[in-house]
């Protein structure tokens, strides 16, 4: 990682100056830090807030400046808590329809398993210093390493969030080496029922009846290795899904299980 260690939260605004004329990664790191900073565990306002401020990041583009109706919220049907969909659109240099789509959920899980650190869940900087003297070697050699973000969503997947806003940004930047479009789609409610995405797949019809071909959706979320010492890094084709069953037994008692599917 760069030398991208700061404290204080900035405004869209800020965050945008900051990375300007950074290289790729430290811009993607900049930007994770800013994201993990704005707590957005699932179910609470926190959803709702970071997804302002990433239209408002967003509308900050001199991109969607000059287009500023090519970045739009979806609100989420009857949700108490006022979350949003972010959808923001690049068209090519060409006319064609088809069009990429670029996915990320800016939910988190909760911050209970920090434990006695849960006050730094989403403090990178002081959870390295913490693991930098940690009593397991491993954990300590990768805190001094310097090489990993830790806390709460800098893997899923506000890092993720954050590889498909600098690329929209190039890409607005560069439109003459696009051809099709890019579409980012931002959304909450990803790690409990799933209310932002299927929010969207209306907007998604929608788009599609008015003419965009979507050649391929990419979804960025966190990736691991598949045995100790794996140093190869996986692109992961197809579909996977989360099924969450409900058994209520004769007592009422609900009980729910996780099952992850290929």
């Amino acid at each position: 990682m760069g030398n991208t260690k700061e404290n204080t939260c900035k405004d869209p605004k800020q965050l945008l100056d900051s990375i300007s004329n950074k290289p790729l990664a430290e811009k993607i790191e900049l930007i994770t830090r800013q994201l993990m900073r704005l707590p957005s565990v699932t179910d609470t306002k926190g959803e709702r807030e970071i997804a302002d401020f990433l239209f408002e990041f967003l509308k900050e583009f001199p991109y969607f400046k000059e287009n500023p109706e090519q970045a739009w919220v979806q609100p989420l049907s009857n949700d108490n808590l006022g979350r949003k969909n972010i959808f923001a659109f690049v068209q090519g240099s060409g006319s064609s329809s088809d069009t990429v789509i670029f996915h990320a959920h800016i939910d988190t899980v909760g911050i209970h398993d920090f434990g006695s650190l849960k006050e730094h869940a989403y403090d990178p900087d002081r959870l390295e210093e913490y693991y930098s003297a940690h009593y397991d070697p491993e954990v300590r050699e990768a805190a001094q390493s310097g090489k990993w973000l830790f806390g709460r969503g800098s893997v899923d997947m506000k890092s993720g969030a954050a590889i498909h806003l600098v690329n929209l940004l190039y890409f607005t930047e560069h439109l003459e080496k696009l051809n099709g479009n890019i579409l980012l789609l931002l959304n909450p409610a990803e790690e409990n029922d799933h209310a932002g995405i299927i929010e969207a797949s209306k907007e998604f019809s929608r788009l599609k009846n008015e003419g965009l071909n979507f050649s391929v959706a990419i979804n960025n979320d966190y990736t691991t290795s598949l045995y100790e010492g794996d140093s190869h890094r996986y692109i992961y084709t197809g579909s996977a899904g989360k099924i969450l069953l409900f058994f209520n037994s004769w007592q009422r008692v609900p009980c729910w299980r996780n099952i992850e599917r290929d």
